[in-house]
């Protein structure tokens, strides 16, 4: 009805393209699957004598659409279906609202472009949608701290960092683990995972793993002492068990966290000695 009634941009497929008329259209399907109404600090969003390149919170690229970010503007609904089709989308920051529902199936399948993704801080629930095997996406930041996610957390293969704090995830695509070649952080404290952690870790830039508030048990793998780059270990308040590695591969520990677990025997006398940083 925007569009059609109201804007005064009058578009026409044959005069400016039809990613352009797409454009535009999902942008606005954006302000009112949110509640664009009620929304705070974004008062030229919509207004139909501006390109959408120069609403609030949108910035194109040779115009076209590649971030939003309308963190912290009272945004609710949930998140349109329509934003997997912002193909030029490279960044998506939607923290601090109220947006509820679930990621739309197939989000990142198109989104080829889309490096940074954060949702931290809302109401969104249910599973992340599993990327398809020939999508390979170029994300490399996701935060969705603070929500009500379930599930598994999927593969992002590129990601760098991955916050998922404070949810209700069960399980972690063991990929992390063993095929991460750029995962710098992994931070997924107070969430339900359990069980034991991963046997083998191979991810060489891994500096950050905060997996504690959780229920994992049994032992802390060797493999995960020995990682190269690792500076923060934090698995505190969990149900694991077993002793403290005598030696290390990693060298570079600056912090180390495990208190309240069930970890025993003794503390090695040569434990935390080739950490010069610790």
């Amino acid at each position: 009805y925007w569009l059609v009634h109201i804007d005064q941009e009058n578009l026409r497929v044959a005069e400016v393209g039809e990613y352009r008329v797409q454009q535009r259209f999902i942008a606005c399907v954006l302000y009112y699957a949110t509640n664009g109404e009620e929304w705070t600090g974004a008062s030229n969003y919509l207004d139909g004598s501006l390109h959408e390149c120069d609403w609030d919170g949108v910035t194109c690229n040779a115009n076209d659409i590649a971030l939003i970010d309308l963190s912290t503007k009272n945004l609710s609904g949930s998140i349109p279906a329509e934003l997997k089709s912002l193909t030029s989308l490279e960044a998506m920051k939607l923290v601090a609202n109220s947006i509820g529902g679930t990621i739309p199936d197939g989000f990142f399948d198109s989104l080829n472009q889309l490096a940074w993704f954060d949702l931290s801080q809302n109401l969104i629930e249910g599973t992340i949608p599993d990327l398809k095997e020939s999508t390979t996406p170029a994300l490399e930041t996701v935060f969705l701290r603070n929500n009500r996610f379930v599930g598994t957390v999927p593969y992002f293969p590129n990601v760098q960092n991955i916050h998922v704090e404070e949810n209700s995830f069960t399980a972690i695509d063991s990929r992390y683990a063993t095929s991460s070649e750029f995962l710098t952080e992994f931070v997924g404290y107070d969430n339900g995972f359990s069980g034991p952690l991963p046997n083998v870790w191979n991810a060489p830039k891994l500096e950050l793993l905060d997996f504690g508030l959780n229920r994992w048990t049994g032992p802390i793998p060797q493999s995960l002492w020995d990682l190269p780059s690792l500076r923060s270990l934090i698995i505190d308040f969990c149900d694991l068990s077993g002793t403290l590695p005598s030696s290390t591969g990693g060298t570079t520990f600056q912090h180390v966290w495990l208190q309240s677990n069930r970890l025993g025997g003794s503390i090695p006398s040569t434990f935390g000695t080739m950490w010069p940083e610790l």
